[in-house]
């Protein structure tokens, strides 16, 4: 690829597309026209990209402070929107960790406006707001508000090592969307000390296999494909038992990943019998993935695929 004339770079800058219908030939002529433009012309082109990125600039820093003051407005609708747009603007946002930390830990504001905040930190992805999460996730009357702070730390990836006791503590949680958030999150860190500390609450990670709410068990049987043997009775139940087609997906997503005699058996049972379309076509490529392993593995998918 061509580097870009003006700026160097392998890529055109968007405040290119702007003034290309303004100044000709500057960085869309032909390369041998380049070296006949003008200097007078470049000095011109680039002194008006230097003023569009510093209007630009200054536009962004107007609109930041716009939105950190509008995090403390009288209208609880205003101060939400505030937090989200933070978190989407990508400019500047880690100036508003210490607004968005106050917020998430005031009572007395709305839950929703709370949540909102706890979502542009994981976005902002700061190791500064883990702690506050961690304990809106513990201490949080607002269900709204823990199964924000559960996802923000899954957002914020392997820096949010620190939550991964507090997440497995949190799988107990009374609502639904909480626990389903927290199975998610413990998914999303998925370093070596998370796989170390999931594997400790593998228990608790198969008593989520058996939750109520389908989200929950299908996040549960993802985090349990991080563990080891130990976790393959309880997915090749699932596997065969659970009725959300979703979830059985999930569980051999699970067993393709650990592996195990034990496992082969039930994924070809599952391409044999399961009713999903979905699950079968699953259950062929984990059992593919297999066959170097297991021989029964490649032939049981060859006899599937010649029955299609």
């Amino acid at each position: 690829m061509e580097r870009n004339f003006l700026t160097q770079t392998d890529q055109k800058i968007k405040e290119l597309i702007i003034i290309r219908t303004c100044i000709w030939g500057v960085d869309y002529a032909e390369p041998k026209r380049r070296f006949e433009i003008d200097n007078y012309n470049v000095i011109i082109c680039l002194a008006i990209l230097l003023w569009i990125n510093g209007c630009e600039n200054q536009t962004h820093k107007q609109k930041f402070d716009r939105l950190i003051r509008q995090l403390q407005d009288q209208d609880p609708n205003v101060r939400g929107n505030a937090a989200i747009t933070l978190g989407q603007i990508g400019v500047g946002t880690r100036d508003a960790v210490p607004v968005l930390i106050q917020t998430l830990q005031d009572q007395k504001i709305e839950g929703f406006v709370r949540s909102s905040a706890a979502i542009t930190l994981g976005q902002i992805g700061t190791e500064d707001g883990v702690y506050v999460l961690i304990q809106a996730l513990k201490n949080d009357q607002d269900t709204e508000v823990r199964k924000a702070a559960a996802r923000a730390l899954g957002a914020i990836g392997n820096k949010a090592i620190d939550a991964v006791p507090i997440l497995i503590q949190a799988l107990n949680d009374q609502d639904r969307r909480v626990r389903g958030s927290v199975a998610y999150a413990l998914g999303q860190i998925g370093t070596a000390e998370a796989i170390k500390a999931v594997e400790k609450a593998v228990s608790t990670l198969i008593q989520a296999l058996k939750d109520r709410d389908a989200a929950v068990r299908d996040n549960a049987a993802e985090v349990l494909g991080m563990t080891g043997k130990s976790a393959v009775p309880a997915l090749i139940q699932a596997l065969q038992n659970d009725q959300d087609a979703t979830v059985r997906k999930g569980a051999i997503l699970a067993l393709s990943s650990i592996g195990s005699e034990n496992t082969v058996s039930a994924l070809i049972q599952a391409l044999q019998n399961d009713q999903s379309t979905i699950v079968r076509a699953n259950a062929a490529k984990a059992l593919d993935s297999m066959s170097v392993i297991y021989p029964e593995a490649l032939e049981a998918v060859k006899e599937y695929r010649s029955r299609k």
